[in-house]
């Protein structure tokens, strides 16, 4: 598969760029945009950049590039559909609008872990998950989550499958 020269640059000139952008412009969308506007972009950014959208494709570099752009978009569109932390978010990016904070916030978001006895359900879940069983995954991870009420993680990942599994049933 080869890509025609105008969408090899347009990936390579985002890619170049990505880092320097925050969530709301990635996604292209301002910081009052309501979750409608916030999916509606999300979709059509993922469904351009998503990896599996170029599976065949023969040069791997690009591929790299293809996929961290992707993951960059997923990164901004877990954080602001998420009430929370797009709020949390947008009051840090008006406190340091000098600094680039998508990592520094998504590590502070990662570095919130399950524990416990959630965490076994929590990782049987996101296996289940992985392989597509997300009837098991919601149910697993609705146990952790009843271990943990106040997981923002637990909470973020069962929106997830819920996500996967409309999608599975509006494409039958």
């Amino acid at each position: 598969m080869e890509l025609k020269p105008e969408v090899v640059k347009k990936i390579e000139i985002l890619n170049d760029k990505i880092r320097s952008l925050d969530y709301f412009q990635i996604l292209k969308v301002n910081k009052e945009a309501t979750h409608e506007e916030i999916r509606i972009n999300f979709y059509r950014l993922s469904k351009f950049f998503h990896p599996d959208r170029y599976y065949n494709l023969s040069d791997r570099q690009l591929k790299r590039k293809i996929s961290f752009i992707y993951k960059q978009i997923s990164e901004s569109y877990n954080i602001l559909k998420n009430d929370k932390l797009k709020k949390e978010y947008i009051n840090l990016l008006d406190k340091n609008r000098d600094e680039n904070l998508r990592y520094n916030f998504a590590e502070k978001k990662k570095k919130k872990e399950v524990n416990g006895p959630a965490k076994k359900y929590f990782q049987l879940g996101l296996r289940a998950f992985e392989n597509r069983d997300y009837k098991t995954a919601k149910m697993q991870l609705q146990l952790a989550l009843s271990m943990e009420p106040d997981n923002e993680v637990i909470k973020d990942t069962i929106e997830e499958v819920a996500a996967a599994i409309k999608r599975q049933y509006s494409s039958k």
